[in-house]
């Protein structure tokens, strides 16, 4: 185990060496046959859709679903979830005229309830989870809470007729095992092909899973990670304000 993240994933992932002993403890994760580069394992997931359906949520402004827009050719559907009001208006607009969109003012969770949203000056930090230490830093602003509609990916599919996920994508800023929580039939059945998950390495926000637990909830439904890239996103420039994540593509086996 320990070659493989040597040999196989510092190279690309900005790790300590405190981290990965730390991971490196928990004896129930599997990491099997990771690809060599991210770029060609994108590419072989893309060419290989089999259902024709994306799911994005954590949105924003529709960054993920442009990027993949411009890689693949075929018809496809994407469900993108976004529950921050000014975030979705935008979305709504790159989305006109788009028939091949569902667009959702909706945040994916683990029930039906309605939540909180914890809004910040930097719309991208927003969060289920309350930032750590970056509002007392000056940092960020907190612009307070704002009531949001929550719904699960099993309640959606079964709603909409989504028989098969190609790529799950979560873009969400701690709130990735809400969601996975709240997808548990379609991962007993496993009907999601792949699971893309852009994970924040720092501590920024309260409660948000570990890296390893996110890692062995999957394996419990038996989908290992496959692959494992970095990622230093700019938040705010002018504050020399980013977070290093990592990301990270999970199949079933």
């Amino acid at each position: 185990m320990k070659k493989i993240y040597k040999d196989l994933i510092r190279p690309y992932v900005p790790f300590t060496i405190k981290y990965l002993n730390k991971i490196l403890k928990y004896k129930n994760m599997t990491i099997s046959n990771i690809e060599p580069t991210l770029e060609d394992f994108y590419a072989n997931i893309i060419s290989n859709l089999q259902h024709n359906v994306i799911i994005d949520a954590g949105s924003f402004v529709g960054d993920y679903c442009f990027k993949i827009k411009k890689k693949i050719t075929k018809d496809l559907t994407f469900h993108l979830f976004e529950p921050f009001e000014p975030s979705f208006n935008q979305l709504k607009i790159f989305a006109e005229n788009e028939k091949q969109l569902v667009i959702n003012n909706t945040a994916l969770s683990d029930n039906l309830n309605n939540d909180e949203l914890y809004v910040y000056g930097l719309p991208k930090t927003n969060s289920m989870f309350m930032l750590n230490h970056l509002e007392n830093d000056g940092l960020i602003k907190k612009e307070g809470k704002r009531k949001i509609r929550c719904i699960t990916l099993d309640q959606y599919c079964l709603k909409n007729n989504i028989t098969g996920i190609d790529i799950l994508h979560m873009d969400v800023n701690g709130a990735e095992k809400l969601i996975l929580s709240g997808s548990k039939k379609l991962l007993e059945s496993m009907k999601i092909e792949s699971i893309e998950i852009d994970f924040i390495l720092n501590s920024y926000y309260s409660n948000a899973p570990k890296f390893y637990e996110i890692v062995e909830f999957l394996n419990s439904f038996n989908y290992s990670l496959k692959n494992i890239g970095s990622i230093t996103n700019i938040i705010d420039s002018s504050n020399n304000f980013q977070t290093e994540e990592l990301k990270l593509f999970f199949v079933k086996n």
